[in-house]
């Protein structure tokens, strides 16, 4: 099942950066211009508190950023720097998206796509941390995330590869996903679903995630 893969299989690489590790705004536009793997960009800009602007920008011909929608999003109730599981800290640095997935069906997702089933889980155990699978393949006591209870949190959403590596205790289930009744998330990052349904569709293995 692809979203077990850990953005291998022909993605472009971006290996994911430490706390407080991204580059500043004044600087991404450059360092990603150099970037020959990476021709679409989601850029989340935190403001204040729980708030935050996401930009997507699709690089021209001359190597330059074209910003093609932005709108407002939210991140962790705590902000930013994620260093621990259970923080409430969005991650800061950049990354590279692993896979899509929604609770609804796919709406022509420019990456593989995990349809939600009562079956699919984000764990949070040693089992798979950090890994979305299938329970019928890995059958355990879960401690994860069951994604079906997540509505409309994960009608849709984009997995990055924050703690790829799936190291015990640094956070896990850290996803773009639609807006729910919060104005703050628990580490993720959301925005309304017109907005994350463009994402789906946009996005590909040439995008990658800079979390300013």
């Amino acid at each position: 099942m692809r979203p077990e893969s850990k953005a291998k299989d022909g993605q472009a690489q971006f290996a994911p950066a430490p706390a407080k590790a991204a580059v500043s705004d004044e600087e991404y536009r450059a360092k990603y211009a150099l970037c020959k793997d990476m021709e679409k960009l989601i850029v989340v800009r935190h403001t204040e508190g729980s708030h935050a602007v996401l930009e997507f920008l699709k690089k021209g011909k001359d190597g330059q950023w074209k910003r093609i929608f932005n709108c407002a999003a939210f991140v962790g109730k705590n902000g930013m720097g994620k260093e621990r599981e259970g923080d409430e800290k969005t991650p800061v640095g950049d990354f590279g998206l692993i896979c899509a997935f929604g609770i609804n069906e796919n709406p022509g997702a420019g990456l593989p796509y995990v349809q939600i089933t009562e079956n699919i889980w984000c764990c949070g155990d040693t089992a798979a941390y950090n890994r979305i699978i299938d329970l019928r393949t890995l059958p355990h006591n879960c401690k994860g995330e069951k994604m079906a209870n997540y509505v409309p949190e994960y009608n849709y959403g984009l997995f990055p590869d924050y703690n790829a590596d799936g190291a015990d205790g640094r956070g896990f289930a850290v996803f773009l996903h639609c807006q729910g009744k919060n104005d703050y998330t628990s580490g993720c990052i959301a925005v309304d679903e017109d907005s994350m349904l463009k994402l789906l569709c946009e996005a590909d293995t040439k995008t990658g995630l800079c979390i300013l």
